[in-house]
């Protein structure tokens, strides 16, 4: 089940990345990477973190959401925590590359070996596995909601 929070109770600041500890006081360090890295996030430039309580496995990271596309449940300026190593389920949100573009939309399960990428924003298509090279990136595991 994803976890979803506003700004204010999470800690996410640029300001904060002089901790050398991974891990304070129950919180994780997550790096913030650009969204154009997520499809390669081990070879990511990142600068920023945000702390959360998921244990850390040393994949997880963040992406600030660009688009509507996942809109009413992520809007432009959110940020969702990704973890490459949940398998999806069907009804999570997932970030994945179609045809080499990264996207974030729900898991649908079509049958035991196709799926779709559907966005919560009706003005938005599903994309097919059986129609477009699909790959899941991760599963996000909690969404900090810009309060601001």
């Amino acid at each position: 089940e994803i976890q979803q929070s506003d700004w204010s109770s999470d800690v996410c600041s640029s300001d904060l990345t002089n901790l050398d500890a991974q891990e304070v006081s129950g919180w994780t360090k997550v790096p913030l990477i650009a969204w154009e890295d997520a499809k390669s996030f081990s070879t990511a430039k990142h600068k920023d973190y945000v702390f959360t309580m998921h244990k850390n496995n040393g994949r997880c990271f963040g992406v600030t959401i660009t688009d509507d596309s996942m809109v009413p449940t992520l809007r432009t300026g959110d940020v969702a925590l990704v973890d490459p190593d949940i398998k999806p389920t069907p009804g999570n949100v997932v970030l994945a590359t179609v045809n080499g573009v990264t996207m974030i939309g729900r898991y649908k399960q079509k049958s035991l070996t196709t799926f779709e990428i559907c966005a919560d924003n009706t003005n938005y298509p599903s994309v097919s596995s059986t129609e477009a090279e699909v790959r899941i990136i991760g599963t996000v595991y909690q969404m900090l909601i810009n309060a601001l």
